[in-house]
């Protein structure tokens, strides 16, 4: 059975039963293809003199995928559609969103449209540079955005969960997405306190402190 037959089915059946593990299982198996994509895209930019980091494309990829599985449960009672085309319809918009987050004005007459993308440029820093700046303490914030990207990496699924955060969906709101229920009721409680310590733990091992100012020259803080 391909790829897409397979996935439709398991889709399908979500769409009326909305169970929450059936979610994470389809979005679990969209991993590969994600990371293969993100990878893709990644390149892409990169031919283009374009940096655009791979966590970027792949946490914007998932977010869409969650909302292609929405949109085709919530449309397909109305009309006769294909999940795979909407699917790839709203992969392509979120690549065209990705790129928008580093496209800026210009007042540059060599670049098009008036548009650059000099926020993803590549920085070339040679050895020598890099010395000379080492005895500068460097400030090592890092975006709250960043950290769920690079969380992503590691637990794709709780990464899912507190990117919808960073969009702006409450707590109570991303479990309900997450898991499809209705109410936030004590078991979605529990598993979303258990998704905070994972992060918790995680944040631990790899030196980010939820403080604005840190005396470690190796932390990084957010």
């Amino acid at each position: 059975m391909s790829f897409w037959i397979s996935i439709t089915e398991r889709v399908d059946l979500y769409a009326i039963e909305q169970n929450g593990e059936l979610l994470e299982a389809i979005l679990r198996d969209f991993f590969p293809y994600l990371k293969k994509s993100a990878k893709n895209a990644q390149i892409s930019a990169e031919k283009l003199g374009v940096y655009i980091p791979f966590e970027d494309f792949y946490s914007t990829y998932l977010l869409a995928t969650w909302k292609a599985i929405e949109d085709y449960r919530l449309e397909k009672k109305k009309k006769e559609l294909k999940f795979k085309n909407l699917f790839l319809y709203r992969l392509a918009i979120a690549e065209k969103d990705v790129w928008r987050l580093y496209k800026k004005s210009s007042n540059n007459k060599n670049d098009k449209n008036g548009i650059t993308y000099d926020a993803g440029r590549w920085q070339s820093l040679d050895p020598g540079f890099i010395e000379s700046q080492s005895s500068v303490e460097i400030d090592s914030t890092i975006d709250l955005k960043e950290m769920v990207c690079n969380y992503q990496k590691q637990e794709p699924l709780d990464g899912f969960f507190f990117s919808l955060l960073v969009e702006g969906f409450t707590c109570s709101e991303a479990a309900k997405i997450m898991f499809s229920e209705k109410d936030y009721h004590p078991l979605v409680r529990k598993r979303v306190e258990r998704m905070k310590n994972r992060l918790k733990k995680y944040l631990l091992q790899e030196k980010y402190f939820i403080n604005p100012v840190t005396n470690s020259k190796k932390s990084q803080h957010i």
